[in-house]
């Protein structure tokens, strides 16, 4: 994580694109993405399943809540940043989001990152959303309540 909020800082911070940065950076998105994507729809095995339907609490346990509670300790640990950095990634491009500027291969860049960066926190959030009766995960609440206004309202 701290390879992508460091570049992504980096990149904001400066106005000149960096070939290696930009490679680091779309190939790391994109390998979140691919993560989250792989954890949010992994699926009970069918086993495990019947032993659930049996209540055998510790098989239930030691498979699903493994896998829910390592989801959610990624999300807790890298939502508050990325979230930040995707305002801050839209809020510069709205400048730079006119006719001339359009051709510019920082812009389109800096779009293909704001798009990576909106797919990895909808994973997140369309993750959280469905478990926030789930005490352990009901700190998520406020994120994913003040989500729409944030990140969803300012790309329009």
């Amino acid at each position: 994580m701290t390879p992508i909020t460091h570049h992504l800082r980096q990149r904001l911070s400066s106005q000149v694109s960096d070939p290696t940065t930009t490679r680091i950076l779309h190939t790391s998105l994109r390998a979140l993405n691919a993560i989250l994507k792989e954890l949010s729809h992994i699926k009970m095995m069918t086993s495990v399943k019947t032993l659930g339907q049996v209540r055998n609490h510790l098989a239930r346990s030691l498979f699903f809540t493994t896998r829910n509670s390592c989801l959610y300790q990624l999300i807790a640990r890298i939502h508050s940043p990325l979230s930040e950095i995707y305002v801050q990634l839209i809020q510069g491009l709205e400048p730079s989001i006119a006719i001339p500027n359009l051709s510019s291969r920082r812009t389109a860049e800096d779009l293909l990152f704001a798009h990576l960066l909106y797919k990895v926190i909808m994973k997140m959030a369309v993750w959280i959303w469905p478990k926030l009766r789930d005490p352990s995960i009901s700190p998520m609440e406020p994120w994913v309540g003040t989500l729409c206004t944030r990140l969803v309202w300012r790309t329009y």
